[in-house]
């Protein structure tokens, strides 16, 4: 069950890091970013009622990718950005 929502979480932001390299969008990325640092944050200590606590290592793994992949790609907007206001009369 916990693993299931991690997985719907992780499928909505990819979804949402497609849509802000489609769109050039900081808002879809910086959505993504924050979902995947939720992400990275509580599958470092995830707890079942019961049974024990444990690490899930893959997802925190593919979070902390994706991660890095937004912000790679927020500095690549930003960069565009800057560049078209400077010639921008």
């Amino acid at each position: 069950m916990i693993l299931d929502i991690f997985m719907l979480w992780i499928i909505i932001g990819v979804i949402l890091l497609i849509l802000g390299i489609e769109f050039e969008n900081i808002v879809y990325n910086m959505l993504s970013l924050i979902l995947f640092i939720i992400i990275f944050i509580q599958s470092l200590w995830i707890e079942v009622p019961g049974i024990a606590d444990y690490t899930d290592y893959t997802s925190s793994a593919m979070s902390l990718a994706f991660i890095f992949t937004n912000i790679i790609w927020l500095l690549i907007l930003n960069a565009r950005t800057k560049e078209r206001r400077r010639f921008h009369l």
